[in-house]
């Protein structure tokens, strides 16, 4: 498994074709997940048995509308925003 993933802060991409993108897919992961499909099909092509993995963070939380991951495409929920620390009743 190679992990790709954003970088570690709120500064998403804004050129005009990711921010294209994202407009059609209705979330920042619509470019995210293009990129790491993008990736994951040239890898696929010398290593059929390696997964590509990246992690719905922040802003790509929010899953996109059309684009779907490859077969080879781990993503994985990274809840750090959330409250463990509270109880809820």
């Amino acid at each position: 498994m190679i992990s790709i993933s954003q970088n570690d802060w709120h500064g998403y991409c804004e050129c005009e074709k990711c921010k294209t993108l994202d407009e059609q897919e209705g979330t920042h992961a619509g470019a995210l997940i293009h990129f790491i499909n993008a990736v994951a099909e040239e890898v696929e092509k010398e290593f059929p048995d390696i997964l590509i993995e990246t992690l719905a963070y922040q802003y790509t939380r929010v899953p996109p509308k059309h684009v779907r991951p490859r077969r080879n495409v781990v993503i994985r929920l990274c809840s750090i925003e959330c409250a463990f620390a509270e109880t809820f009743g």
